[in-house]
């Protein structure tokens, strides 16, 4: 219902370009952020064994064998966070919000029709709220890091 009131608006005349551009611009990141906000308030770190061994490394590049490397991305955002576990899921929260949000902006300036350039970005939001998605920003690990480094890549490549 609110998708069809929403591609409706988008289809009357000269309405449709201001009110899409508010949508987008505006709207929907605000309500975006404000549901994320409120997913995070409930969010408890969560580690594991392998947690571990980012949050004691003394040094930002490291292997434990030749066949085990680990980013050192991830180590070098931990250090920089102090090791804290509640520094590093703030930013991971606000790094993958900002990712997110970048590209669906970045979608919505990329596709040309009218209808799938307001129901895109919707369709992504809904995605990125997602238990399977939201899951990951509470846990020490390097995959939440890493999914917004790839959110962030393929901004890149429909920015170029």
């Amino acid at each position: 219902m609110i998708l069809t009131f929403l591609i409706s608006m988008v289809n009357k005349g000269n309405v449709k370009s201001r009110f899409s551009q508010f949508l987008i611009l505006f709207l929907l990141p605000s309500i975006y952020i404000i549901i994320k906000v409120s997913i995070y308030r409930n969010l408890v770190p969560i580690t594991y064994n392998d947690s571990k061994s980012y949050l004691a490394a003394p040094y930002f590049f490291r292997h434990t064998d030749i066949f085990n490397v680990k980013p050192f991305t991830v180590s070098f955002i931990y250090k920089l966070l102090l090791d804290n576990v509640n520094r590093i899921i703030t930013f991971q929260f606000i790094y993958t919000t900002m990712s997110w949000l970048l590209l669906i902006l970045t979608l919505h300036y990329c596709i040309e029709d009218k209808i799938i350039r307001v129901v895109i970005p919707i369709t992504f939001m809904l995605f990125s709220l997602s238990n399977s998605v939201l899951q990951w920003d509470a846990l020490i690990l390097s995959e939440s890091l890493m999914i917004s480094l790839f959110l962030n890549i393929i901004t890149l490549v429909f920015f170029m």
